[in-house]
């Protein structure tokens, strides 16, 4: 025990004068102004640090702090959710900073800067870009440049710089709702899908948010809450919300309110607000949008961590010296049972797949 407290007691040592060096960025944000379509802009950012070797930087973009972006004026209201990092690129893979080679800079603002190095990347703007401002910010890895491995900083005090500018143009806002619909899922709670369009001119996240429903006599029966997307320009989204409650009775109800996106909101009202509950009980709908990108990754990282949860349960039984065969029957009930969870099968043909899992497993 008193060996184990010696060395994590060395080891705090050892980080504590490691933390001590710092790298900063010169300036820490920058507003760029307008880019015209089809141009292109460099863009410098100056280096400081105050370590004592020499080591080298590797850039890339990164998403901004977008609280930092949003306290500029005006910028929140006409920003677009179009991304970007297509866009960015760096002249190099590393930047070296040696703090021998020091350079005085006057920034835009006229403040000196006393320098170990600079990085520097170019923003391409398409023929096609929608309006309004971006940002985005510079990731610094420090490297040194002897051994290739992270300098002693370790990352601690550096500073992500981030800037914003501006593709000319007309800013609109605007998402329209086209479509209502609900299905009883149960005695006390429906399934409420409503469709979106992006009318405007800027790709748009619709934030989550709970609007009222309300029965034909004005009176406030319950809520439903709808997730958060992000949609372009021209097309359409579907957002998936529970109603529960008590008094989920069949009927016509209406939706008053407004679903939130961000610097604005949609208004939800009138004929096109409104939807007929029945009695019938009827199967949930699997609510899904095919042009996003993001559902497709999070189902292949599901599937990795499965397959990596799966070896990791193998070696842990193996280790502890659990029969072959066991071990071989233990992984496939489990995979069969993570896999019908993870997936649109019915959860009645879990003991289904279990018991032909179990008999694949024992004649193999």
């Amino acid at each position: 025990m008193r060996r184990i407290g010696l060395a994590v007691l060395l080891v705090m040592v050892a980080s504590s004068g490691l933390a001590q060096s710092t790298i900063g960025a010169a300036p820490g944000f920058r507003d760029l102004g307008s880019i015209e379509r089809g141009d292109s802009r460099q863009v410098n950012f100056y280096i400081t640090s105050d370590a004592s070797d020499t080591f080298e930087l590797r850039a890339g973009f990164d998403q901004p702090l977008y609280s930092r972006i949003f306290s500029e004026d005006n910028i929140e209201n006409q920003y677009s959710r179009e991304p970007i990092s297509s866009w960015i690129s760096f002249d190099r893979e590393s930047f070296v900073v040696n703090p021998n080679d020091t350079s005085t800079v006057r920034l835009e603002n006229g403040a000196p800067v006393t320098s170990q190095g600079r990085v520097t990347f170019d923003i391409n703007v398409p023929q096609d870009a929608e309006p309004g401002y971006r940002a985005g910010g510079v990731s610094l890895s420090p490297v040194s440049s002897d051994s290739g491995s992270v300098v002693g900083a370790s990352n601690v005090g550096i500073a992500r710089p981030s800037f914003v500018f501006r593709v000319p143009g007309q800013v609109d806002r605007d998402v329209e709702l086209t479509s209502l619909r609900a299905l009883r899922t149960g005695d006390n709670s429906a399934q409420i899908i409503a469709e979106f369009q992006n009318t405007g001119t800027v790709t748009t996240r619709m934030d989550s948010t709970s609007v009222p429903i309300v029965n034909q006599a004005n009176q406030k029966v319950g809520n439903v809450s709808f997730g958060t997307q992000i949609v372009e320009p021209g097309d359409f989204v579907r957002l998936d919300g529970t109603w529960t409650g008590e008094n989920v009775d069949g009927g016509e109800y209406r939706l008053e309110g407004k679903v939130n996106y961000m610097t604005g909101n949609a208004y939800i009202g009138g004929s096109t607000g409104s939807f007929v509950l029945t009695d019938e009980i009827e199967e949930r709908v699997e609510v899904e949008n095919t042009d996003t990108v993001d559902g497709q990754q999070e189902g292949d990282v599901s599937m990795f961590l499965v397959l990596l949860f799966l070896v990791f349960l193998g070696v842990l039984l193996y280790s502890f010296d659990v029969d072959p065969f066991l071990i071989v029957v233990g992984i496939c009930l489990t995979g069969t049972v993570l896999l019908v969870l993870s997936t649109s099968i019915p959860n009645l043909a879990i003991p289904v797949l279990l018991i032909v899992s179990g008999a694949l497993a024992y004649y193999v």
